[in-house]
C-alpha cells in the first residue's frame, strides 16, 4: 500500500530541511583558545598549542613540557611537517615556543624579540611555507614584525615595520607579507624588507597635528581569498572592509550590521570564497547582538548564523577564535550554549523540487558583483517570459559602450560577464559605467564602478 501523498510530501519536505541543517559538533567542553587544524590531517586540531587531538576531538593531551606562555595568541603548523608546530603569545619568559614532535615537548624560540616590562607581546604570527619564512608581529617595545630564516632559531628585527602587528597574513604564491595593524593595514611585497600602509577607504581615527600623518583604526584580522587580489579586513569596533586590489582601495561591507559591535576574526571559505565568517562580541549593555555572522555573497549581506545550535538565544553567542579547513568551520563559542570548541559543517545546498518548476515572477537586474571591480564584473539578471533581452554598458555620458546580450530568451535566471572592454576589445579607462536590462517595456540600470 502505497502511503498517502500529502504523508510523502511531508518525509520528504522534512528530510530536505535535515539535509539543509548546519551540523554543529561540540569537540570539547569549557575550553577556550585560538585553535589550529593540521592541514594534511583534519582529525588533528590543536587548542593554544598545549591541547591536541589526534581523532577529531574524540580524546584529547595536555602536552605542557616547556611550554611557558601565559596567554596563546596563535598557533601555526608547517604544511611541509605537520610535526612542526610554533605557539606565539604573552609570557614573561617565553613569546614563541616550538614543537619539533607534534606537541609532545616545547623550546624557546624568541632569540632576537625584544621584550618590555610585561615581558614577551606576540601577538601574531604567518609561515611562507613556499620560502621557509616565519614572521612574528609583536606589541612589546614599541611593536614591530620580526622575520626567521633559520625556523625561529633567531629573529631580525625588520626595520621598515614600524607598527604594532595585530596580524599577519602570508600569500602563498608570491610572498607578499600583509599586517593589520593598530594603524590600518599594511603590506610588505619584498619579504619583509620594506613596507607600505594600504589603507586608502578605511576608516580614519585622526589626523597627528605635528605630522601631518593620517591614524586609522585597529584592524585585527585579515583575510586573503587564494588566488586572487581579494582581501578582507575586520576593524576591532568599525566593521568589516574589503578590497578587490591587495589592498590599494578599501570599501565597506557592513549593510545590515549595526555600528557598536566588537569584532575579532574573519575567515573564508577554501572551497567556496563567497562564504565568509566573523567572530564578533555582543555589547549586551547597548543591546547589540553580533555571536557569528555569516556571508554567503562575499559580504553584501549579512546574517547571524547559529541555525542548529542547542541554545535559545542565539544572539547571545561570541564566537572569538575562528580557523577553517576546507569548508568547516572550527571556532570557539561562549554565551547561551556550552561554552567550548565546537566544529561546523555548512548544511548541503539542496532544492526542493515538485513536478512544477518555479517560475520567474518578476523581470530585475541584479547589481553586479563585485562592485567595484578591476578586471571583469558578473551581471544577473531574471526575465519572467519570453522576451527579446538587450544587456548595454554606458559610459558616464550616457555613450554606449558594448552590447553584452541582445537575443530572444525564455523566462529564467542568466548570467553575463563584462571584462572592462569595448565594442572594438580594447580596455576602458577606469571610472564610473552603467549597466542597462531591456526586456520589452521593462527598463532598470544599475551604477558600476571600473577602477584598474
Amino acid at each position: 500500500m502505497k502511503p498517502p501523498v500529502i504523508f510523502s510530501f511531508l518525509l520528504f519536505y522534512v528530510a530536505a530541511l535535515l539535509a539543509q541543517t548546519p551540523q554543529w559538533t561540540l569537540l570539547r567542553e569549557n575550553t577556550s583558545g585560538v585553535i589550529a587544524v593540521d592541514p594534511t590531517d583534519s582529525k588533528t586540531i590543536y587548542v593554544s598549542g598545549v591541547l591536541k587531538t589526534t581523532d577529531g576531538g574524540l580524546t584529547w593531551a595536555v602536552h605542557l613540557d616547556g611550554f611557558n606562555l601565559a596567554f596563546a595568541t596563535d598557533v601555526i603548523i608547517d604544511p611541509n611537517n605537520p610535526q612542526i608546530v610554533y605557539v606565539c603569545g604573552y609570557g614573561l619568559q617565553m613569546g614563541i615556543v616550538k614543537s619539533t614532535n607534534g606537541s609532545l615537548t616545547w623550546t624557546k624560540s624568541d632569540t632576537g624579540i625584544v621584550t618590555d616590562h610585561h615581558g614577551y607581546s606576540v601577538l601574531a604570527m604567518a609561515l611562507d611555507a613556499k620560502r621557509n619564512i616565519l614572521y612574528a608581529g609583536d606589541v612589546a617595545a614599541s611593536g614591530g614584525v620580526y622575520r626567521s630564516l633559520n625556523g625561529g632559531k633567531y629573529w631580525e628585527r625588520l626595520p621598515m615595520a614600524r607598527f604594532e602587528a595585530r596580524d599577519l597574513l602570508v600569500d602563498q604564491e608570491n610572498g607578499t607579507v600583509y599586517a593589520g595593524t593598530f594603524n590600518g593595514v599594511w603590506k610588505s611585497p619584498e619579504q619583509g624588507r620594506t613596507w607600505v600602509r594600504i589603507s586608502k577607504g578605511l576608516p580614519i581615527n585622526s589626523i597627528n597635528p605635528f605630522s601631518g600623518d593620517t591614524l586609522y583604526y585597529d584592524v585585527w584580522s585579515i583575510a586573503k581569498v587564494k588566488q586572487s587580489n581579494t582581501l578582507y579586513a575586520v576593524l576591532r569596533e568599525n566593521g568589516i572592509y574589503k578590497s578587490f586590489d591587495a589592498g590599494k582601495n578599501w570599501f565597506s561591507v557592513n549593510n545590515e550590521l549595526s555600528t557598536g559591535i566588537t569584532f575579532h576574526r574573519v575567515v573564508v571559505s577554501e572551497v567556496d570564497t563567497n562564504i565568509i565568517y566573523v567572530g564578533g562580541q555582543s555589547n549586551r549593555f547597548a543591546g547589540i547582538m553580533a555571536g557569528l555572522l555569516r556571508s554567503t555573497n562575499g559580504g553584501q549581506i549579512w546574517q547571524r548564523y547559529a541555525e542548529g545550535l542547542p541554545t535559545t538565544s542565539p544572539e547571545w553567542l561570541w564566537a572569538l577564535h575562528l580557523t577553517m579547513h576546507k569548508n568547516a568551520l572550527y571556532l570557539e563559542l561562549q554565551g547561551l550554549v556550552p561554552r567550548g570548541i565546537y566544529k561546523l559543517e555548512p548544511a548541503a545546498m539542496t532544492s526542493v523540487k515538485n513536478d512544477r518548476e518555479i517560475k520567474i515572477k518578476t523581470y530585475n537586474l541584479v547589481p553586479n558583483y563585485p562592485n567595484p571591480f578591476i578586471n571583469s564584473t558578473w551581471i544577473s539578471y531574471q526575465l519572467k517570459d519570453n522576451s527579446f533581452a538587450k544587456i548595454k554598458i554606458f559610459d558616464i555620458t550616457g555613450k554606449e559602450v558594448i552590447t553584452l546580450v541582445e537575443k530572444q530568451q525564455t523566462g529564467g535566471e542568466y548570467k553575463t560577464q563584462w571584462n572592462g572592454k569595448n565594442r572594438e576589445g580594447g580596455d576602458v579607462p577606469s571610472g564610473i559605467y552603467f549597466v542597462q536590462l531591456k526586456a520589452g517595456s521593462f527598463i532598470k540600470t544599475h551604477k558600476m564602478v571600473l577602477m584598474r
